[in-house]
C-alpha cells in the first residue's frame, strides 16, 4: 500500500472521511492570490512570506497533510427553529473546535507514527500561520464560494480544516476545476454587505464586528443589530444552496454536549475567573464576558426599539 493510501485509511479510522494532500513548496501564484485579497485582518498574520512557509514550522517538510473536520449535526434544524433561537453560531455550540480538531490530528499522528517512525509532523488547526483554506482548496477538498468559504461536496461549507505538516513525501491531490452555484444569496444577505465581486471587506463582517475589542462605530453596532447572533456570524452559510443537501457530521464531539443560547444574565452572574471556569472551552468565549455582554446590549436596544415601532 502506497504512502497516500496508508494515511488516508487511518484517517478513516478516526471517521475522518475527507483527506488530501499538497506537496511542498506551495505554489508561487499563491502569493499574489493571498496580496490581491487585500489586508488581512487582525486575526490573520500580515506577512505573506510566513504564511506560505510551512518548513519554518517544521524543518525537512515535503508535504502537507489536510483534513475537513465537518461540525453540523443532523440535529441542528431542529436547533434553529427552537425558542429562543440560537445566537450562537453552527461551530461555536460544541466544545472549542481547536480542542477537538488537535485531539483527532494528535490520534492521527500517533498511527502514522507507527507506520512512518522515521517521519516528522506538526499538527496545525487555525492558529497557524499557514493559509488554511488555499491548503484546502490544493489539496482537493473543495472549491470556494463567493462568500470565501470552502465548499466540499459532502459537507457542504461546515467544516473546519486541520492537518498535518509532515517530512513524508507524498503524491499530491488535484484541486477541483469547480465553481460555486453563484446564486449571489450570500451576497444579498451579509448583514454588514461585506461580499463582494472584488474581495471580502472584513471589517464589515459581522463575525469580526462581535470580536472586535474597544468601542464600535454606530455602522458597527448596527450591523450587530441586524441578527440574533451574539457572537460570530452564520447567515451566508445558512442561505447557501450548497449546505441544503450537505451531510451531518460523523464526529460525536461535534454533536454531544451542545449550547446554542446563552443569554446576558447567564454570562452577567459570571466574575472573569467564574466565566472562564465554566465556558473556557468554547470557542465564543475566548475574548471573554466584557465584548459578549457589549453585543448583547445592543443587541436588545435593538429589539426593544423594534417592539416601540410594532405598538
Amino acid at each position: 500500500m502506497d504512502k497516500n493510501k496508508i494515511i488516508i485509511t487511518q484517517a478513516n479510522h478516526l471517521g475522518l472521511t475527507e483527506v488530501g494532500f499538497v506537496r511542498l513548496p506551495l505554489p508561487e501564484t499563491l502569493a499574489a492570490t493571498l496580496h490581491a485579497a487585500g489586508e488581512p485582518s487582525p486575526f490573520t498574520p500580515s506577512d505573506v512570506t510566513t504564511r506560505l512557509d510551512p518548513a519554518a514550522l517544521l524543518p525537512g517538510a515535503q508535504s502537507v497533510i489536510v483534513c475537513l473536520f465537518p461540525y453540523r449535526p443532523a440535529s441542528a434544524t431542529a436547533e434553529n427553529a427552537a425558542e429562543p433561537p440560537a445566537n450562537l453560531p453552527e461551530y461555536a455550540r460544541a466544545r472549542d473546535y481547536h480542542i477537538i480538531v488537535q485531539h483527532y490530528l494528535t490520534r492521527l499522528q500517533t498511527r502514522l507514527q507507527a507506520h512512518f517512525s522515521d517521519a516528522d509532523f506538526f499538527s496545525f488547526v487555525d492558529t497557524s500561520p499557514l493559509p488554511d483554506r488555499a491548503l484546502a482548496y490544493l489539496a482537493g477538498l473543495g472549491f470556494f464560494g463567493w462568500n470565501k468559504a470552502l465548499i466540499n461536496d459532502r459537507y457542504g461549507t461546515h467544516t473546519m480544516i486541520g492537518g498535518l505538516v509532515t517530512t513524508l513525501a507524498l503524491a499530491p491531490s488535484e484541486p477541483l476545476q469547480k465553481t460555486c452555484l453563484q446564486c449571489g444569496r450570500c451576497r444579498r444577505f451579509c448583514p454588514g454587505q461585506a461580499l463582494t465581486p472584488e474581495r471580502f471587506i472584513w471589517p464589515r463582517c459581522k463575525s469580526y464586528i462581535t470580536q472586535k475589542k474597544g468601542d464600535l462605530t454606530a455602522a458597527e453596532a448596527a450591523i450587530i443589530a441586524k441578527n440574533h447572533y451574539i457572537f460570530g456570524c452564520d447567515v451566508c452559510q445558512e442561505v447557501c444552496p450548497h449546505n441544503t443537501a450537505a451531510e451531518p457530521t460523523p464526529l460525536p464531539e461535534f454533536q454531544n454536549d451542545r449550547i446554542t443560547h446563552i443569554t446576558a444574565a447567564e454570562i452577567a452572574c459570571h466574575s472573569n475567573r467564574t466565566f472562564q471556569a465554566a465556558y473556557g472551552d468554547r470557542a465564543w468565549a475566548w475574548r471573554g464576558k466584557k465584548i459578549l455582554l457589549r453585543n448583547a446590549a445592543l443587541l436588545a436596544e435593538s429589539s426593544a426599539h423594534r417592539n416601540d415601532d410594532n405598538h
